[in-house]
C-alpha cells in the first residue's frame, strides 16, 4: 500500500450505523472485521488474501445455496402436478358418485 492516504480525512466505524470523522495516521495495518465484534490487525497484502479467501467462501456458498433453491422448487412443482392430478382424480369420483345418486340403476 503507498502513503498516499497517509494524514486523510475517514468516517471510522463505531457500530453499524455509527461513524465518527477521524483521520488515518498509519496506512501500512489495516483492521479487518472478522464477525462477532472481532477484529483482526492485518497488512495490505495480508488484508487482501484474507478478503479474497472470504470472498471466494461467499460465492461458493452461494452457489450452493442457488442449487438447492432450484432442486426444492423442481419438488414444490412435482408435489403441485401430483396435488392437481390427485385433485383431479377426487373430483371425477365425486361427479361419478353425484350421477349415480340423481340416476339410481334401474329407475327410468
Amino acid at each position: 500500500m503507498s502513503m498516499k492516504g497517509e494524514g486523510k480525512e475517514i468516517m471510522v466505524p463505531l457500530t453499524s450505523s455509527l461513524y465518527v470523522p477521524g483521520v488515518m495516521e498509519e496506512n501500512n495495518k489495516l483492521l479487518i472485521e472478522a464477525g462477532a465484534g472481532y477484529y483482526i490487525e492485518k497488512s495490505g497484502d495480508e488484508a487482501k488474501e484474507y478478503c479474497d479467501r472470504k470472498m471466494k467462501l461467499l460465492q461458493e456458498n452461494g452457489n450452493k445455496v442457488a442449487e438447492i433453491i432450484n432442486y426444492k422448487k423442481i419438488q414444490l412443482q412435482k408435489c403441485s402436478n401430483d396435488i392437481k392430478k390427485d385433485f383431479k382424480q377426487c373430483n371425477k369420483v365425486k361427479e361419478s358418485d353425484d350421477q349415480s345418486i340423481m340416476n339410481p340403476k334401474g329407475s327410468n
